[in-house]
């Protein structure tokens, strides 16, 4: 075997092993990003489970999101303002997936959930009251996404949850005693 042999095999070996190298570090690169979105998932479920359970602990704030949401224009200054917070929080929040799934990282059937979901809460006139009070202090590009949901939502009637959830418990108490 001549030198002229060896350098030839060395290099066969050598574009062997960058090929291995790349195969190696796309499989490294699924697997981050696997993991990126499972962490974005969990982060995402995390922060709904505190925020409910901090509305379940504390009534006082549960009344003033209802009252809030509703629009109920004899809210005090200081419920006023806890509304303000609560809503806020929740337009970060919201902005925070709308770039998420611009970027990526958030897949379409997920996306597609939140609009449904916001959507639903800007069919409250309170809610929507203070997205308008607070707009400017957001990307224009959220900024229209938020108002294209309002503008949809404006159209249909807000969202009576303790009505409805009565309304299905009694249709499900009426075929749980069909079933016996």
């Amino acid at each position: 075997m001549t030198l002229s042999d060896l350098a030839s095999l060395g290099s066969f070996v050598s574009g062997l092993a960058v090929v291995a190298s790349l195969i190696y570090l796309g499989i490294q690169t699924r697997q981050s990003s696997k993991h990126t979105r499972a962490l974005i998932s969990q982060g995402r479920a995390d922060h709904a489970l505190r925020q409910n359970e901090l509305m379940a602990a504390n009534p006082g704030l549960m009344e003033i999101i209802i009252r809030g949401m509703t629009g109920d224009e004899a809210m005090d200054a200081v419920q006023g303002s806890r509304f303000h917070a609560y809503s806020f929080n929740s337009f970060l929040t919201n902005e925070d997936e709308f770039r998420q799934h611009r970027a990526g990282l958030i897949d379409d059937a997920r996306h597609a959930g939140f609009i449904k979901r916001i959507r639903n809460m800007l069919r409250q006139p309170g809610y929507r009251a203070m997205w308008q009070m607070q707009r400017d202090g957001f990307d224009e590009d959220f900024q229209l996404f938020m108002d294209d949901l309002a503008h949809d939502a404006r159209q249909l009637q807000p969202v009576d949850y303790a009505g409805n959830w009565k309304a299905v418990l009694k249709a499900e108490l009426a075929g749980s005693a069909a079933r016996t």
